[in-house]
């Protein structure tokens, strides 16, 4: 069963009342007034309005570490770019490496970034991919680049339908899009 909070928002003008399903939730007033009661199946471990104040300094820390992160691949993925088209630079390569795995780190955890490339069926992406990070990092980037980028494929291959389906949906280009429903249809 899912838990529910009902958060209380007190403010001059009206009462505000709303059941969501986090575990506790803050609504902020003019004043900076407010409480939260939280509801469970059980009355054990039940929060006062302090911890939930934790909790939403908490939660500003995970979005400055989120934008942080996007932040991270973003010129990670930039700094990649650039050294492949700049003849496989191996600096620009190990750079934009080290700065696209931190920002994955920021954003999902450093305890699902390991639960990710560890996982049992996707070990063989995960040992291409980081082997092919350290070949780069070693200066054989060429070798490096094939061999992560056969790991990102590996690793990734679940999702490529996925977004080749929101790019269609988003972008329609009436050829491609006739071409993919025929030969779907082979299939």
């Amino acid at each position: 069963m899912n838990l529910r909070s009902l958060c209380f928002k007190q403010n001059n003008s009206s009462d505000f009342f709303a059941i969501t399903n986090c575990r506790c939730c803050i609504e902020e007033g003019p004043q900076g007034l407010h409480s939260a009661i939280i509801l469970k199946p059980t009355d054990e471990n039940v929060h006062d309005v302090t911890s939930c104040r934790q909790r939403a300094g908490n939660s500003k820390d995970s979005d400055r570490t989120l934008q942080i992160g996007i932040g991270l691949v973003g010129f990670g993925l930039f700094f990649l770019l650039f050294g492949v088209l700049l003849y496989f630079d191996s600096v620009l390569l190990a750079f934009g490496n080290i700065l696209f795995l931190t920002g994955l780190t920021f954003i999902i955890g450093l305890r699902r970034t390991s639960h990710f490339f560890f996982q049992r069926h996707k070990f063989r992406g995960s040992f291409f991919f980081l082997g092919g990070v350290s070949l780069v990092l070693c200066r054989w980037t060429i070798i490096g680049m094939l061999v992560e980028a056969y790991g990102f494929i590996l690793l990734f291959r679940s999702f490529f339908p996925m977004a080749l389906g929101f790019v269609l949906s988003v972008v329609n280009i009436p050829f491609l899009n006739a071409f993919l429903q025929s030969g779907s249809g082979m299939v």
